[in-house]
């Protein structure tokens, strides 16, 4: 049966070893990635600060990702990649310990920028060696590794909230996380790292501007309306008395569950539908579950519906934007990094400025960024529509809206 799996798979049982290992570290990476969203409260209350206050963590946190991003892309070409990750899963796993034991803002604020350099050198590590170890069959392990993140992520607001009630403070939840990332260390013990999928002068080519820029500002979009959904949505429901501290946590925990669903199932719709009309159809989803949570801002039904929907939305984004990135520019490190850092920016910016006015202009704040977000990133796949690709063709509109493809789905004869 395994031979059988890998035959089906069209992979040798080392790389198979390799592509474990990275599914298995993207779980751990959802713990450290999202714990900052259920924590925050208890966190400002162990400090005494106000949310505004507190949420300048994330900002620092997300700096500290942008500085792993760029990081993560010299290190690869430079160190055995392998040891580059188990150093970060290890200074990782010592940086989520830490962080119920510091007592003071000013240290954890360091600590969430060790922690951020730190996640942020595995994460984009982890994508570059995924390509590197499959090269043009990662498409869908890629998908599939952003779908296993998704995992991590779900149940990390359940091991906080249920095991903080249970104890009274952070100490165990955070020990329990800290210690199955530094399991994950373990895997890589010698585990040979893959090749690099360009060299040489490859390697050194000048990057193309427009194409570059324009996936960059859309995976800062996508980064943008993953974590202010991700990183708030705990605060907010408990901010407006909409349910209880159980009830704030399954709602955060629907989110990466929509989004862990909805990668899964994007495997088998990519088969059959091009991924800019993935992308299109996901911004669309993304606006619509905004303006129905804003339509009914009393209503926990509708709320608990638009997080779930906005899960759906948003878990294709970050995927197939990285997915998209070898039609217009080179399969390399130094391509991810930039990516990974504009995606960075998203991650400081837009949860700060909710920090920002979550308790001046009110909570709804998260919808409206997100809505926004979403039309920004229709904005830039107009704009690959009229890049030149790799190969010297565009982008065709059908690729986005594919009538025929819709019209024969429904039964619909054309006029």
């Amino acid at each position: 049966m395994p031979a059988l799996l890998l035959s089906r798979l069209r992979l040798t049982p080392q790389t198979f070893r390799v592509v474990a290992s990275y599914y298995v570290t993207f779980i751990s990476l959802g713990f450290v990635s999202t714990f900052l969203g259920p924590a925050l409260p208890f966190l400002a209350a162990k400090v005494q600060v106000d949310l505004a206050t507190a949420s300048n963590m994330l900002a620092v946190k997300a700096m500290g990702f942008m500085a792993g991003s760029f990081i993560a892309g010299r290190a690869m070409d430079r160190l055995r990649p392998h040891g580059v990750i188990q150093g970060g899963l290890i200074l990782t796993a010592l940086a989520t310990i830490a962080v119920p034991v510091a007592s003071r803002f000013w240290v954890l604020v360091a600590v969430m920028f060790l922690a951020g350099i730190f996640v942020g050198t595995v994460d984009v590590g982890g994508n570059i060696l995924i390509v590197w170890a499959l090269k043009q069959r990662v498409a869908p392990f890629l998908t599939g590794l952003h779908f296993i993140w998704g995992i991590g992520a779900l149940a990390t607001p359940l091991i906080i909230v249920y095991l903080h009630q249970l104890t009274g403070g952070l100490l165990a939840p955070f020990l329990v996380l800290g210690g199955l990332i530094m399991a994950c260390a373990l895997l890589y013990v010698r585990l040979p790292s893959p090749q690099p999928a360009q060299t040489g002068r490859q390697s050194r080519a000048r990057l193309a501007r427009m194409p570059l820029i324009t996936l960059a500002v859309l995976l800062f979009l996508a980064g943008t309306i993953e974590v202010s959904i991700a990183l708030w949505i705990f605060t907010y429901v408990l901010n407006l008395q909409m349910g209880s501290e159980q009830v704030a946590g399954w709602i955060n925990s629907s989110f990466f569950a929509a989004i862990s669903a909805s990668r899964l199932a994007s495997a088998f719709i990519l088969a059959r539908v091009s991924s800019q009309a993935v992308i299109a159809a996901a911004l669309a989803l993304v606006v619509a579950a905004c303006l129905g949570v804003l339509l009914f801002p009393a209503s926990l039904a509708a709320l608990w519906i638009g997080v779930a929907v906005c899960g759906v939305g948003v878990a294709v984004l970050f995927p197939l934007t990285l997915s998209t990135a070898p039609l217009y520019l080179p399969a390399e490190g130094r391509v991810t990094s930039w990516m990974f850092s504009g995606a960075s920016l998203g991650f400081i910016t837009v949860p700060w400025l909710i920090g920002r006015f979550f308790e001046t202009i009110g909570p709804h704040v998260i919808w409206y960024c997100t809505a926004i977000g979403a039309l920004l990133g229709a904005v830039c796949l107009i704009v690959l529509h009229y890049t030149p690709r790799i190969d010297g063709s565009r982008a065709q509109w059908k690729e986005f809206f594919p009538v025929r493809r819709v019209r024969k789905a429904l039964g619909v004869q054309p006029q």
